[in-house]
């Protein structure tokens, strides 16, 4: 995700087991110097898939039986939420 200050922020899950996983954000001015390392979500269970939305959000998804589909503010401003895909609530 790129900043109007020419800076940016990398975003990544984190596919860990038993609600260990999550999304990161490393944030970097505009000379590549990381500035800010953030956990975005937590608790969660093996994040494999994701990416950057139209809306400039990043999306998290569990990969399990249960798993749940995250919205994510790369800024870190807004708290994630719970998104609501196919006809079983969310279940990824």
């Amino acid at each position: 995700f790129a900043w109007e200050d020419g800076g940016h922020v990398y975003v990544s899950n984190s596919d860990r087991q038993n609600k260990r996983g999550g999304v990161y954000a490393m944030y970097f001015d505009k000379q590549g110097d990381v500035v800010d390392y953030k956990m975005l979500l937590s608790d969660t269970t093996r994040n494999s898939s994701g990416g950057k939305t139209p809306f400039n959000t990043w999306l998290s998804c569990e990969e399990y039986a249960q798993g749940q589909c995250w919205q994510v503010d790369p800024e870190g401003r807004r708290n994630p939420e719970m998104t609501v895909l196919g006809g079983e609530g969310g279940n990824y």
